[in-house]
């Protein structure tokens, strides 16, 4: 069998297009070690292993994928991917989870949004009693947009053990450079959820 390639730390890993604040669409050129150290960081600061199943919602084409890949695999975990059709069905994801008992959810804060209010209709039974429909999902990473100060505590409503991680930065930084624990009771004059600590190495803190 033959053994593993090991490329150069600082040759290029990958090319990815955004368009940032100017509208114009852009290559990003990113390294195998600036990817690898925002991957593990992440795996390492909030405990990825490989009993943990990941579900795959962002599209290959946006860097949030670079982590649902290299993420699960590093780790030997598992990574559910939905079908093409299924990208924007949060009836499907919700199926998905709990089939596979997902416990890592990555993608931009509209998707979970989605996810919550589907998540809250499907859970009131006729007694209005609400069912735990995410009892595996422990781990939540959101970024690329503005993070509700209030979405960790109506996640907590229907996945009780979940963590809810506000992460942010440029493409250019590898996917993310901050991030920032949102509380299960955010204070109610926070407008939105702080831009976060720096994800340099081990420099971000787990209580935020």
């Amino acid at each position: 069998m033959a053994a593993p390639v090991l490329p150069d730390p600082a040759s290029l890993a990958y090319i990815i297009f955004t368009s940032g604040s100017s509208g114009e669409p852009k290559g990003v050129e990113i390294e195998y070690r600036s990817a690898s150290n925002t991957v593990n960081d992440i795996c390492q600061r909030y405990g990825i292993r490989s009993k943990d199943v990941l579900l795959g919602v962002a599209a290959l084409d946006f860097d949030l994928s670079v982590f649902d890949i290299f993420g699960a695999l590093s780790q030997g975990a598992l990574l559910v991917l939905s079908e093409e059709e299924e990208h924007r069905d949060a009836e499907g994801w919700l199926a998905l989870m709990q089939q596979h008992q997902v416990s890592v959810w990555n993608s931009v804060p509209t998707l979970m949004e989605m996810l919550v209010e589907i998540a809250r209709l499907r859970g009131v039974t006729l007694l209005y009693l609400r069912l735990v429909l995410l009892l595996y999902l422990r781990l939540v990473l959101l970024s690329g947009d503005w993070v509700s100060p209030d979405i960790a505590a109506r996640l907590k409503l229907t996945a009780p053990v979940c963590q809810t991680i506000a992460l942010g930065g440029a493409t250019e930084a590898a996917i993310w450079s901050n991030a920032w624990v949102v509380p299960d009771h955010a204070p109610r004059r926070w407008p939105s959820v702080p831009y976060g600590w720096p994800a340099a190495q081990s420099a971000i803190p787990r209580g935020g």
